[in-house]
């Protein structure tokens, strides 16, 4: 009777000493994975940041491109208009 209840608290004792190893290793993962989280989320606002930027920087390109088109048309149209001027069959 002794033996077996000896052989009962040995398993107890391993089984609780198994049960605290994974509760470790859950832990430890749970914190592996909250730093990748945190690392993840870091990423995306930076490249969310960066896209943002890029949109900025496009819409200014396209801003100056369609000012230079607009300057450029006016200047063609105006060179084109100016042989043109005022003909001597206007009436006075």
């Amino acid at each position: 009777m002794g033996s077996l209840t000896l052989v009962v608290l040995l398993s107890l004792f391993l089984c609780r000493r198994q049960l605290n190893f994974q509760d470790h290793e859950r832990q430890a993962q749970q914190a592996a994975f909250l730093s990748e989280r945190e690392r993840l989320e870091a990423e995306v606002e930076r490249r969310t940041l960066r896209l943002a930027e890029l949109a900025r920087h496009l819409m200014s390109v396209r801003e100056d491109e369609r000012a230079r088109l607009a300057r450029e048309l006016h200047d063609e149209l105006g060179s084109l208009m100016t042989p043109a001027g005022p003909t001597s069959h206007a009436p006075a």
